[in-house]
């Protein structure tokens, strides 16, 4: 009733203003008169309405941590293969195909390969060679070579101890020439050991000689392989940077490879939130592109050093997650929102976050008191969906807690 009367009592006034203004405009002598008219009019329009404080009690209750954050999708693992020679593609893999660890992925046509490459393979044929003719004559000849190290070695000994008789007979020997056979004895004992060690080793399967040859094919087998691209792990082909017919050179890009068999969602955790999140934790996915559909994880791993986001220029913790329901809809790159689900604690003291405000650096919150809001100063503990924990501050659960707290300079000076 009282509303009712009220309107009547505004359109009355609104009704008069408007007959007085509209009889002054008559009267040239009324031009004064009209402009105060005007100017309370407008007096009238411009004063403000009280606020209407909405408010919330604080609270007790239970409270489940959760952080939000943004992400993409990302494979278990991801490399791009760079080609290290110059020439032209012959052959290539193509998007989408599935290959194994090991697998040739392109390759480059011999005929226009460098010549450093073409002489590599001409060397490659010929200690190839060389090592084949080893492996059939080479126990044989180390035996032989041990057998005349064994002789020469005997016979050094045999005329060593014949100096010595000739000594005993009495018959002179000069010092130069008992040295000279004492040393060609010394160099046979370390000649034949060294071949019987050499004859072992061929006897083993590991002869020196064999192992340099090897050593000098794998040197050459790497150099070759620059003209041949083969998966590095089992994967997918994401990417194909040059076709076949394309003449390449070393730096470019040939394509990418991922292993997509596990998926996950890479996040960036502000500093604030990242202390609750754990290895283990449950995170519940949306995608844009996939809608009414969410997905589950688990976190995995949390880097241990922060970063600094280049878009936003804030500091932020990785966070991997590992998809538990992917399917064939998820795509790499796909954006994506996220939350995790931390600890949980019971009877808490709660407000809603949006009544939480920063003033010059410190949480804070307003209560209605006195019909004013009057600022008090919090300290924060766990942030859920809609409320956050209420650790220390002048504030008693039942409090009213402003919704609608003054806006002048929330975030301080």
């Amino acid at each position: 009733m009282r509303g009712r009367v009220l309107v009547f009592l505004v359109l009355a006034l609104l009704l008069g203003a408007g007959v007085y203004l509209w009889r002054s405009s008559r009267s040239p002598a009324g031009a004064e008169d009209r402009t105060a008219g005007f100017a309370l009019l407008r007096a009238w329009r411009q004063t403000p309405a009280a606020p209407v404080w909405k408010t919330e009690p604080a609270r007790r209750g239970r409270l489940q941590a959760t952080i939000s954050a943004t992400g993409e999708v990302a494979s278990a693992r991801s490399t791009v293969l760079f080609w290290q020679t110059s020439g032209l593609v012959a052959e290539t893999v193509q998007v989408g195909d599935r290959v194994q660890r090991g697998d040739v992925l392109a390759r480059l046509d011999p005929d226009t390969l460098p010549q450093a490459l073409l002489s590599a393979q001409a060397q490659l044929l010929q200690l190839e060679q060389q090592m084949e003719q080893l492996r059939l004559i080479g126990e044989a000849r180390a035996y032989d070579d041990y057998a005349q190290a064994r002789y020469q070695e005997d016979r050094a000994r045999k005329n060593l101890e014949s100096l010595y008789d000739k000594i005993a007979d009495g018959e002179a020997v000069s010092e130069i020439t008992l040295e000279r056979y004492k040393s060609a004895y010394a160099l046979a004992q370390k000649q034949r050991a060294y071949a019987e060690q050499v004859y072992q080793q061929w006897k083993e399967g590991n002869p020196p000689e064999l192992a340099q040859l090897e050593a000098q094919i794998r040197a050459l087998k790497a150099q070759l392989s620059t003209a041949t691209l083969t998966a590095p792990f089992t994967g997918t082909v994401t990417q194909v940077y040059t076709e076949a017919g394309t003449w390449v050179q070393p730096g470019m890009q040939a394509l990418r490879l991922d292993d997509t068999r596990t998926l996950y969602v890479l996040v960036g955790v502000n500093e604030f939130d990242a202390p609750q999140v754990q290895p283990e934790l449950e995170a519940e996915i949306t995608f844009d592109g996939i809608p009414y559909t969410t997905y589950n994880g688990v976190v995995e791993r949390v880097d241990p050093v922060a970063t600094v986001n280049p878009r936003s220029g804030i500091t932020e913790f990785r966070v991997r997650i590992r998809l538990t329901n992917a399917d064939e809809r998820l795509r790499l790159g796909m954006n994506a929102a996220v939350t995790i689900y931390g600890p949980v604690v019971e009877d808490a003291l709660l407000v809603p976050a949006r009544a939480v405000r920063v003033i010059e650096g410190q949480p804070t919150v307003y209560v209605l008191r006195g019909g004013q809001p009057t600022p008090v100063a919090v300290r924060l503990g766990l942030s859920g969906e809609t409320y956050v924990q209420i650790l220390d501050g002048e504030l008693q659960e039942g409090d009213p807690v402003v919704l609608n707290p003054p806006t002048e300079n929330p975030f301080g000076p």
